[in-house]
């Protein structure tokens, strides 16, 4: 789970892990379901006020045109992308010809036969 966002008074504040959070301040979470509803439970009620807070979102179609990520998973993938350089990038649509499932360990690409 990341912190995005952290706003307090209407005030984006610069993320960083010493900041310590006051009373009233509004959290913009991103992860995985779980571990984000959890942290919920302890933070307080979501809330759809979203002032304050500023949020890129970019949409790119990626192919894959590398030849030796053949046969790559989503998995093996992710682990050779440096954490830094994948920080709020998420796959939200996998389209190709050998695609059956988001699950992993399913290749990403194949070969044409």
């Amino acid at each position: 789970m990341i912190v995005e966002r952290v706003v307090r008074e209407n005030r984006q504040l610069h993320v960083v892990p010493t900041l310590a959070l006051e009373a009233g301040d509004r959290l913009s979470l991103t992860g995985k379901r779980e571990p984000v509803v959890k942290a919920g439970t302890m933070l307080g009620p979501e809330s759809g006020d979203f002032t304050g807070m500023s949020f890129i979102e970019e949409q790119r179609d990626v192919v894959v045109t590398r030849k030796g990520l053949v046969g790559t998973t989503l998995r093996e993938l992710k682990e050779k992308i440096d954490p830094s350089d994948r920080r709020g990038v998420y796959a939200i649509k996998l389209r190709g010809w050998i695609i059956r499932s988001r699950c992993v360990p399913e290749p990403i690409c194949s070969r044409e036969t």
